[in-house]
């Protein structure tokens, strides 16, 4: 399957080296130290502040998603450009760099007022004091910009063990674009992933970030209880009938992730450290991604 779509014309489109040299080149400008922050704090942030939900593809995002979009309170946005829109009012005016410069004030408000009017158009219903959530996993490499729009903003890092982010990235059939044309290759995907991590851990150190993260395999054991937490972070109280996201998950238009068959049945247990099942074919790459299995708590694993 993979070698038929790196092969396929649609692959070639995507162009997916250049996206990753994006990716190479933003992991460099941090690391190099050249950060800039902005100097508004949240309190200031008034108005539309929404949640990022970020952490790598295949990470319990969908499962994570349904489950929050259950409460009254919650509105979640899936997998929509909402931050491409912002993106695109700052390339036209030449600006394509937010690690080392700050963003002039009327250009950050029309890349604001760009981001809202994509993001309202997916939101179903708006409710006063509604908490808005912008699922977009990939977001994790968006940090630098959305730290220019929306100061101290609050994420939600969903985290799932590496090498089985890593498995069913690569096992998955998605729908090419240039980001996701970089996981058909498992070498590409494994450093991929590790330099998205990397990006994360930088962003949440030099701009001081909000962060609530969960765990995959946390949420199968305890739904209730890792929900609650979650909650609490966002300022909100556990519903009953969020214990029946499989119900919200089946009244739901289309799910634009290829997570639809696993989030309408009661908890799924099948995935969790389905690597291990993979182990001779992933062992090269153990030692390459071993700083995150330690990082997220995955040291003590079966098989880590």
């Amino acid at each position: 399957m993979n070698s038929l779509a790196k092969n396929s014309h649609e692959f070639v489109k995507c162009r997916p080296e250049i996206y990753f040299e994006g990716v190479r080149h933003q992991l460099s400008k941090l690391k190099s130290g050249s950060i800039r922050t902005s100097t508004v704090h949240s309190s200031e942030n008034a108005g539309f502040n929404p949640v990022f939900l970020v952490g790598f593809p295949r990470s319990g995002t969908t499962l994570l998603d349904t489950i929050l979009r259950s409460h009254s309170k919650i509105e979640v946005v899936e997998e929509q450009p909402a931050i491409n829109a912002a993106q695109s009012v700052l390339r036209v005016n030449e600006h394509d760099e937010f690690i080392d410069t700050l963003l002039p004030e009327k250009l950050i408000s029309e890349a604001k007022k760009a981001y809202k009017e994509e993001f309202d158009k997916h939101i179903e219903e708006a409710h006063l004091n509604s908490v808005y959530i912008d699922k977009m996993p990939l977001n994790i490499l968006n940090i630098p910009l959305i730290q220019q729009l929306y100061p101290g903003s609050k994420f939600i890092f969903a985290l799932r063990h590496p090498l089985d982010s890593i498995l069913s990235c690569w096992m998955q059939d998605f729908k090419l674009n240039a980001a996701m044309a970089n996981l058909v290759d498992l070498d590409r995907t494994v450093e991929f992933y590790c330099a998205a991590m990397e990006i994360f851990q930088i962003c949440r150190a030099e701009y001081n970030l909000n962060v609530h993260k969960i765990r995959y395999e946390d949420l199968l054991e305890d739904l209730k209880g890792e929900t609650s937490s979650l909650l609490n972070f966002l300022d909100l109280n556990w519903e009953p009938q969020m214990e029946n996201y499989t119900d919200t998950a089946k009244k739901r238009g289309k799910i634009f992730t290829p997570s639809y068959s696993q989030v309408v049945q009661p908890i799924y247990k099948e995935a969790k450290y389905r690597w291990v099942k993979y182990e001779k074919h992933l062992s090269q790459y153990l030692e390459q991604v071993r700083p995150w299995i330690d990082e997220f708590g995955y040291g003590d694993a079966i098989g880590s």
